[in-house]
């Protein structure tokens, strides 16, 4: 698809909002500072409650606070919401999603609110190819933030495995209390999917798939994530599902099947 663009997203089984968790956000900034300087020189947070940007001045510091700023309830201290944040260049779109109540049920399905997703607009990103460069921000990212689940994807790939077919908007793959949103390009499995799914069963991947980032594991299946829906992609992503446990993961051919998912009252 000429217009897919690629998405690094990570969430969090935790408030990273409201002086619950400001440590994420304060390391969120630095590294998306540090690894497109250019874009972060002017970056500046954007809120659809809020009519006026506000800059950030060139500084990481100042995320966490215009992230609380942002997205407070109007009385208490209370947070949901999500901030945009747009550079100085056009080569990303950031969005940070936040919640206080972390693990509450929406609609009858567990969300995992807190989450932030960077989404490539050019080629190229700080002068790399963008899926070279989203695959160290997806590593980098999990590595410092210690999320609960993090994944890089195409759009298209995304549509097709989580939203709904047809002219509904819903993604009907994603909830966390039943399942994985599915397995895409590249995945990141924190602490809590480790012990569901097994240490040793992702080691058995081998080096060349999977590797330790941070409390979690990287899980590397498709080389060029354009490519999800070529034969030999669909073939590999199947093959490793398998090896995984296709039990922990949405498939929309298969909505109604048995499905595991952490204990996230535990």
């Amino acid at each position: 698809m000429s217009n897919d663009r690629l998405v690094a997203e990570v969430v969090f089984d935790r408030a990273i909002v409201g002086g619950s968790d400001r440590e994420t956000l304060d390391a969120a900034a630095d590294v998306l500072f540090a690894s497109a300087p250019a874009w972060a020189a002017g970056a500046v947070a954007w809120s659809p409650h809020a009519r006026e940007r506000r800059a950030m001045g060139g500084s990481p510091a100042a995320l966490p606070r215009l992230v609380e700023e942002r997205t407070r309830w109007a009385t208490g201290d209370r947070h949901t919401g999500s901030v945009e944040l747009r550079g100085a260049t056009s080569e990303l779109n950031v969005v940070v999603s936040v919640n206080s109540s972390p693990l509450a049920a929406v609609g009858g399905r567990l969300l995992m609110p807190n989450g932030i997703s960077v989404t490539a607009l050019r080629k190229k990103v700080a002068g790399i190819p963008q899926a070279e460069w989203m695959r160290a921000l997806l590593h980098d990212l999990c590595e410092e933030l210690d999320p609960a689940w993090g994944a890089l994807y195409s759009q298209s790939e995304y549509r097709a495995k989580v939203m709904a077919d047809g002219p509904s908007l819903r993604a009907v793959g994603r909830d966390f209390a039943r399942f994985l949103p599915g397995l895409f390009a590249v995945n990141y499995f924190g602490p809590r999917y480790v012990d569901l799914i097994g240490q040793e069963r992702i080691e058995r991947l081998g080096a060349a798939v999977s590797r330790r980032a941070g409390n979690g594991w990287l899980v590397d299946v498709i080389a060029d994530p354009s490519e999800w829906d070529s034969e030999p992609a669909i073939a590999r992503s199947a093959a490793v599902m398998e090896r995984i446990g296709p039990e922990f993961f949405f498939l929309k051919r298969e909505r109604e099947r048995p499905a595991r998912a952490p204990d996230w009252g535990g």
